[in-house]
């Protein structure tokens, strides 16, 4: 997978382009001004913190080609009393849970001048630390079924985009807050490409959207992914990703989405259950 430090987000409209919800583009200078204000309030109200997040949503939407960290500069310093007002006074529940999947979802931000010796170090013989680090991660920071299940209310062409922003974590160095516009090198780039197949892979196992996604041919689940040593020509390290295979844990979900009558996945949720003998 090519290295993309794209950031992408989504309305909380259904069905709708944020032209023709909201009736105007913004650019990414309003829309990097509108996250400086989110971080920035000191009080909060849903007239005025819900709005602002609507516009971040829609901002990051229309500018889907940034490397400029946007996706860190909304939640990853963000104290937690500070989310918890900003989903209190978000707009609709939608909104409220789409910032608490992406701030649930962050983690600690990765060097963008690693070398060599630091990769084999962080992946080890198969990656098994990685995979066992960012799972214990998602588990205590309560990625559930509760925010996870915000996935089901937005098309497959919008989920495509959502998980690959899930995916994605991103630089951080001591100097900068974060990594912005700096080359990285090939050892902190074949980091960051494990990093995101360990989380497309845990994302995965969490959500039967996702799932429905992957067996539809929306996007594509990888059995590996290798830690490549491009300076040195060394063997790569190959990691052998979690199976996410459909089970009888998934029953409940799918039938739900039957039974809802959900527009984007309930007739695709039936056929799996037919395939699996429900």
């Amino acid at each position: 997978m090519k290295i993309k430090l794209i950031v992408i987000a989504f309305i909380a409209i259904i069905g709708m382009s944020v032209h023709h919800v909201f009736g105007q583009t913004i650019s990414f200078d309003q829309t990097t001004t509108y996250i400086r204000t989110f971080e920035n309030q000191k009080y909060y109200s849903a007239t005025t913190t819900g709005p602002i997040l609507g516009l971040i949503l829609i901002g990051l939407t229309q500018n889907n080609t940034s490397i400029l960290g946007n996706k860190h500069d909304l939640v990853a310093d963000l104290q937690y009393k500070k989310f918890c007002l900003q989903v209190a006074n978000a707009s609709n529940p939608v909104d409220a849970d789409t910032l608490s999947l992406l701030y649930y979802t962050r983690q600690a931000g990765l060097s963008p001048s690693l070398t060599e010796k630091a990769l084999r170090k962080a992946v080890g013989l198969d990656g098994s630390v990685i995979k066992a680090w960012v799972a214990r991660s998602w588990e205590r920071n309560e990625v559930g079924n509760t925010f996870i299940d915000v996935l089901e209310q937005f098309s497959p062409q919008i989920n495509k985009e959502m998980i690959d922003l899930i995916s994605q974590p991103y630089f951080k160095t001591k100097k900068d807050s974060v990594y912005k516009n700096t080359l990285v090198t090939d050892a902190s780039e074949s980091l960051f490409e494990v990093y995101y197949n360990v989380r497309l892979i845990e994302l995965t196992k969490r959500s039967v959207v996702v799932k429905l996604l992957a067996t539809y041919g929306y996007i594509n689940i990888p059995r590996s992914v290798s830690a490549e040593f491009r300076i040195s020509h060394a063997p790569s390290t190959v990691v052998i990703l979690d199976d996410v295979s459909w089970d009888e844990y998934d029953v409940d979900e799918l039938l739900y989405l039957v039974e809802s009558k959900n527009p984007y996945y309930g007739e695709a949720a039936a056929l799996q259950l037919q395939i699996m003998g429900f």
